[in-house]
């Protein structure tokens, strides 16, 4: 149980005991609950805490008024939020976030770890 269903996998080892394994993609806090017969054992349930996976180039948004316009000697700011391949925020921040603004002219571009996942990248057109 938790935000999205989990595909699981039981296989029998062979030795009286089975093995679960599962694979969550979305984030959250699902229970764990493991039955013989149909019967909770005894420490059953268990609360797993699922995190995002590694950030995705591909998920990842961007989003500002200065993704198209800009004016000259003025500052321009683009806000930029990681999300990973199954579409969770990164909630952390330490991610390699670069930028280049290219051009008539090559400006600088700064980058901002908010230490949450967002991030904001200003230049000076």
């Amino acid at each position: 149980v938790g935000p999205r269903r989990v595909i699981k996998r039981v296989k029998d080892v062979g030795d009286g005991t089975v093995r679960v394994t599962y694979t969550p993609e979305k984030a959250g806090i699902y229970t764990l609950h493991v039955r013989v017969h149909g019967e909770p054992i005894a420490v059953s349930p268990w609360s797993v805490t699922v995190s995002h996976a590694a950030a995705s180039n591909i998920k990842s948004r961007v989003s500002g008024d200065g993704l198209s316009l800009a004016e000259a000697g003025n500052l321009g700011q683009v806000q930029f939020v990681l999300f990973d391949e199954f579409e969770n925020p990164v909630v952390k921040g330490g991610d390699k976030v670069k930028a280049e603004l290219i051009g008539p002219d090559e400006l600088a571009c700064s980058v901002i770890d908010h230490s949450n996942g967002t991030y904001t990248i200003t230049y000076t057109s």
